[in-house]
């Protein structure tokens, strides 16, 4: 039974950090060209 709960919590942290992941490369997608005409120009 415990081992059952960790392991959904374990699946549900990897989900968090799956979209965690995912959210901070549409942040990068968007703003790294940004920031890099920035400072190229």
């Amino acid at each position: 039974m415990n081992n059952r709960r960790i392991a959904s919590g374990a699946r549900v942290t990897q989900y968090k950090y799956t979209a965690f992941i995912s959210k901070c490369r549409t942040f990068v997608h968007i703003f790294f060209p940004y920031l890099a005409k920035k400072y190229v120009l």
